[in-house]
This record gives C-alpha cells, structure tokens and sequence, in this order.
C-alpha cells in the first residue's frame, strides 16, 4: 500500500494556507464584469465568498451581485493607457463542486472536447494568489525559481457540465488510498473514452502524472 509522500503533505499544507486567507486582498480593482445577459459594466468590485461587491466609481455606494448572474471579467485597460491595445485576460466565474454553491475565478488555457481552467499560487509569498480568489486545488505545477516560485492549480470541464472537476483530492489522511491512486481513479473514469490515456496515467508514464494535467488534456483532445 502506498503512503502520501512529503511533498503531498507540502500540497495539504498550501491548500490550509489558501483557503484561511482574505480575498479581500483583491478589493478596489478596476474590472469589466460580464453578466450572462450579455451585459457588462465597468467598475470596482470586491470578491466575496457568495457574490461579487460592485461600484462604477469609487464614491458610489456598493451594490452586491450574485456569481449565478456573472459570466466572466476583464482587467479593464485605459485607451490612454500605453498597452491599450493588448487583450486583456479573461477570468471566469465557475462553480466548484456538484452542489454548486461556491464559485471560483478561473483563467481558461485550453479549449477543446475538455476545457482547461487555471489559476496561479505566488508559492514564494506563503500561497498567496496572484490573480484569483480561494479554492481548492486539485492537481498543482511549479514553475520559476525558489525566489520567484509560482504554483499553477488546474481543473477541468466540459463544455457542457456546469461545475469544475478536480482529481486526487480525497486523500487527507493517507489511511487507505494515497493522492496518486484517487488521481488515477478520478481520471480513469473522467477520460475513459480516450482508453491509452487512462493506461498512460496508470503506469505514471512521463508527462501524464498528477502534476502535468495540461500535457494530459492536450493529449486527451487529440484523442480519437
């Protein structure tokens, strides 16, 4: 039987650390909110837990707007500004979950049969985020240096499934099955209609283990 490594429990502990903090940190930031009515508004907006605080300037009064009515939202860019003229990313409000009662801010990176979501863990500053609100990862990739470490937490979904799927997130007291076997399991069943996938992930071939989910969705898209 397999036991949760250190750097499982170094995962655990990021999540602990992410979850306990503020969002408030993202308070006061210009946006451009984007409803499912195909509206939009241009404002400061402050992420709470169940709805998104909202003023078109900063001596308005707040108005609350629930995440069931948002799309998604923009990094609003000044025409005067000296980058005008790149895009903006585009970050969505995603349920997490099958109840669907807690939504997350997620940046799409892939499009295909699955749609990759991410969202970005300044791993050097105690697990804060860097563009986001909190949540749960699930599978986790580092990049940059010890300095400027950054952690990149991924989910999956459909097109059309209305929630984010993590995997290998059921083990938090490795008594009887490790991270890596729940993240076999988990994708075992999400992907088994791409069957060499699901073989790939199950002997932990290089490029297809718990910490390289886009590698694993690219090749699960091209998958016939």
């Amino acid at each position: 039987m397999k036991i949760a490594t250190a750097m499982n429990f170094k995962d655990l502990l990021l999540i602990l650390i992410v979850s306990l903090m503020s969002i408030s940190m993202y308070s006061q930031k210009k946006m451009v909110l984007y409803f499912k009515d195909g509206s939009s508004q241009t404002g400061y907006i402050t992420y709470e837990k169940k709805y998104v605080k909202f003023q078109e300037s900063k001596k308005d009064k707040k108005q609350k707007i629930d995440y069931q009515l948002l799309d998604s939202t923009t990094n609003y860019i000044s025409k005067r500004a000296k980058n005008s003229r790149r895009e903006p990313k585009t970050y969505y409000f995603i349920p997490e979950g099958k109840k669907e009662k807690h939504y997350g801010v997620w940046e799409l990176d892939t499009k295909g049969k699955v749609y990759l979501y991410k969202r970005t863990v300044d791993a050097s500053n105690g697990g804060m985020w860097t563009n986001s609100m909190g949540g749960m990862p699930n599978t986790i990739t580092s990049t940059g240096s010890n300095k400027n470490k950054k952690n990149i937490i991924y989910r999956v979904k459909r097109p059309n499934e209305p929630y984010l799927t993590s995997f290998g997130n059921k083990d938090f007291s490795a008594g009887f099955i490790t991270i890596v076997d729940s993240f076999k399991n988990e994708t075992a069943e999400y992907f088994e209609d791409c069957p060499i996938l699901v073989e790939k992930i199950k002997n932990e071939e290089k490029g297809f283990t718990r910490n390289c989910m886009k590698e694993i969705v690219d090749y699960y898209n091209q998958c016939n």
